[in-house]
């Protein structure tokens, strides 16, 4: 599967030079994040999905920031000085734990989120695939912005023990919330989001079907990357 199917698969790349009409309109927040998917090889081959991973991030502990320690994609606020969304996350993953994205890895633009608790912030998910060339020997991390990288091989997205109901503390509230688990690491809220949508349209790919035949899988049996709440 080559480059040029995978981002047919994923669609139009929409918004890659739209920046806000006024950056300094306060109920009119942006911020981008970068999906980046390692792929074994250039030409993406189908056989070789089980050395396939996606990147999290940790964020850090931080008093008064309501992503303070949550799994995150690499990303962060658009700034003035970027010239389109994209730039903001090509910028902020670079800035946040160095590594340096370009155009040319793009796949494509997924729409643009609104989280519950933030609704005034425009977020725009960018999805990247790579392969081991550029990724740093070793990382830069800005330790006021991340605390751990982790790189989660993809067919634990395929596993129903990786998904399940999570207590989540919010506004004072307690809420059991879906949630994808790894090595006691739990990613959940818009991020858990972004992710399953990502899945939906992997899965529609050369190497998401795959996939499914090789673990005999179908898609009808994918009811463990459930939305629950977050799409009700």
């Amino acid at each position: 599967m080559s480059l040029k199917n995978l981002k047919d698969n994923f669609g139009n790349i929409s918004n890659l030079n739209q920046r806000p009409a006024n950056p300094h309109q306060r109920d009119e927040r942006h911020a981008s994040v970068s999906i980046v998917f390692e792929a074994p090889g250039s030409n993406l081959q189908a056989d070789y999905w089980h050395q396939c991973r996606i990147l999290f991030i940790k964020r850090a502990e931080r008093e008064g920031d309501i992503w303070s320690g949550h799994m995150a994609f690499p990303g962060g606020m658009f700034d003035q000085k970027d010239s389109s969304f994209l730039a903001t996350a090509l910028r902020e993953t670079k800035e946040e734990i160095g590594l340096h994205l370009d155009e040319n890895l793009l796949i494509a633009e997924l729409p643009i989120y609104h989280p519950r608790f933030n609704a005034n912030l425009n977020l725009h998910p960018f999805l990247f695939a790579l392969d081991g060339h550029v990724i740093p020997q070793n990382w830069a991390l800005d330790r006021k912005e991340v605390e751990e990288i982790h790189w989660v091989p993809l067919s634990l997205f395929f596993q129903p023990s990786s998904f399940g109901l999570r207590s989540y503390k919010i506004r004072g509230g307690e809420f059991p919330l879906p949630t994808f688990s790894f090595n006691d690491r739990h990613v959940w809220g818009v991020t858990y989001v972004m992710l399953l949508d990502f899945l939906g349209k992997f899965v529609q790919t050369e190497m998401g079907q795959k996939i499914l035949q090789d673990l005999n899988l179908r898609e009808n049996q994918l009811s463990f990357w459930d939305y629950g709440p977050y799409r009700s």
